[in-house]
């Protein structure tokens, strides 16, 4: 349900941006998002249910940590929103900017450590 509210809230936002309700639906929206995001990936993750069991518990720790920053992230532009509706917009766009080049790294790095075993 959550998801499905996204492209509602982002239409909202859309038309109406430098209004409070709108964005601040818009946070509460992406923050329960992350959260219910979280929550999937911590129930896959545990005891290998829904992964490959030979997954390296860094990547499994690296994405727990980039999932509950960007949750923390939504969820401290949202309140901002109740004053100053541009800058949480702005967050809102900064904060998958932001989060992008840790996870270009984590896939870097697995992409060359991949190279390296099948040159092995």
């Amino acid at each position: 349900m959550v998801i499905a509210m996204i492209p509602l809230t982002t239409s909202l936002v859309g038309e109406y941006a430098e209004q409070r309700i709108p964005v601040l639906l818009y946070g509460i929206n992406l923050t329960v998002a992350m959260a219910l995001n979280l929550a999937h990936w911590r129930y896959a993750t545990k005891n290998s249910r829904l992964v490959d069991p030979k997954l390296d518990p860094k990547i499994v720790r690296y994405i727990n940590k980039y999932i509950i920053l960007a949750m923390i992230m939504y969820g401290f532009a949202t309140p901002i929103s109740i004053i100053f509706p541009l800058l949480s917009n702005i967050m809102y766009i900064a904060i998958p900017a932001l989060t992008f080049i840790p996870i270009k790294r984590l896939a870097d790095s697995l992409s060359s450590r991949d190279g390296e075993k099948s040159m092995d």
